[in-house]
């Protein structure tokens, strides 16, 4: 068996397609755990007393155009039981406004704009069509030429405390799909990408080039991955044609700038991938996450792996939803065991929950897929 690795170093050689001293095993977000720490730094630290390995964040700010003004209430006279929480905010070319109803489990001190929460509660999106454009500029100006004191300071938190820990960091970047769906909502602004072309277009753009000066921001940082959430990127939502149009050319520009600088893409696409995986290489995709094996997801680790062995390092395999927040021991056992014997050959496999552990009470078979993983992941591969 290899020497131990630190924790970065294990995940990086995994990403470079080589054989560690075991298959490393990071989560996503695992509720049942989460009582253990109170902030990012106490999780690395809680999730290494399980041996599991764990990763940093770091975020570019988003501040608005200083002549932006926020406004937030909540109207109670339509309907006292779901009253509806009001969001404008006031910009020199006008003001957006969005309207999202309230509910028992839903109830925000602050609507967030990018939030999934508000797709099925929405009265009023933030942006309706073409008018609004001029108005979303002022929410999305150049983040490089804001005061950038906060920021730096917390990267060199992170990554002091990285650098004592050996832990991986890892940059963020937003998806302009994805936040153009949160600001129309998701139907509104897939019928426009087909009747409206040019505004969808034209949307895309205005966040997709913050989304670049964003993302100059964390590679200049130092990070050692750079995460980009495709969650709402797929073939669950989009047509193959519509992804390599309007999607695509875009992931290529970004996956450049990383690539430029060393920083491999982690992709997260969990679902609705089968009709793409083949070719994210040529996207410039190094990781994928978080890889659901049938029935939930379309595409085998066995399947990934053929494809994508050597260009592509894959990170999942175990579902979360049906396996481990409703299964049995030994559901999760047989789910580990699988995925380790079809991805981990050769290195270049993350195990991992496929999307995040959401329900707080399977402490059980979460605490079963690390016992499972510890007895099947030393290399070389006794599976």
């Amino acid at each position: 068996m290899a020497q131990t690795m630190s924790s970065r170093e294990r995940l990086l050689t995994t990403i470079r397609h080589e054989e560690p001293d075991h298959v490393p095993l990071c989560f996503r977000s695992v509720a049942p755990l989460q009582d253990r720490w109170r902030n990012p730094f106490e999780r690395v630290l809680a999730l290494r007393e399980l041996d599991v390995d764990d990763k940093l964040f770091v975020g570019a700010p988003w501040p608005y155009d200083p002549q932006v003004t926020v406004r937030e209430w909540v109207d109670h006279d339509e309907d006292p039981k779901y009253p509806l929480m009001v969001k404008a905010l006031d910009t020199p070319a006008g003001t957006l406004q969005m309207k999202v109803r309230q509910t028992e489990d839903y109830a925000p001190t602050s609507l967030g704009l990018f939030s999934d929460h508000n797709w099925s509660r929405a009265t009023e999106f933030l942006v309706k069509g073409p008018q609004d454009l001029d108005k979303l500029a002022y929410l999305f100006p150049d983040p490089r030429q804001s005061d950038l004191s906060s920021f730096r300071h917390n990267v060199r938190r992170v990554k002091d405390f990285a650098r004592r820990h050996q832990v991986l960091v890892e940059g963020n970047c937003q998806s302009a799909t994805n936040a153009a769906l949160a600001l129309c909502g998701g139907q509104n602004f897939i019928v426009a990408a087909v009747e409206q072309p040019d505004f969808a277009r034209a949307l895309l753009d205005l966040i997709h080039t913050w989304s670049k000066q964003q993302l100059e921001l964390v590679l200049d940082a130092g990070v050692d991955t750079v995460y980009y959430s495709a969650c709402y990127e797929t073939t669950a939502f989009w047509s193959p044609r519509l992804y390599w149009e309007m999607i695509a050319p875009r992931v290529r520009e970004l996956t450049a700038l990383a690539g430029a600088a060393g920083v491999p893409w982690h992709y997260y696409m969990d679902t609705g991938a089968a009709p793409l995986y083949q070719r994210f290489p040529e996207l410039g995709i190094g990781i994928w996450s978080s890889l659901d094996p049938p029935p939930f997801g379309d595409v085998t680790i066995a399947q990934a792996k053929e494809k994508l062995a050597g260009q592509v390092c894959l990170w999942g395999g175990v579902n979360a939803g049906h396996t481990i927040e409703r299964g049995t021991k030994e559901d999760v056992r047989e789910a580990v065991r699988a995925a380790i014997a079809a991805g981990a050959p050769g290195g270049g496999f993350v195990l991992s929950t496929a999307d995040s552990v959401w329900d707080p009470k399977p402490l059980d078979n979460v605490l079963a897929l690390i016992e499972a993983w510890k007895e099947v992941r030393d290399y070389p591969l006794s599976l």
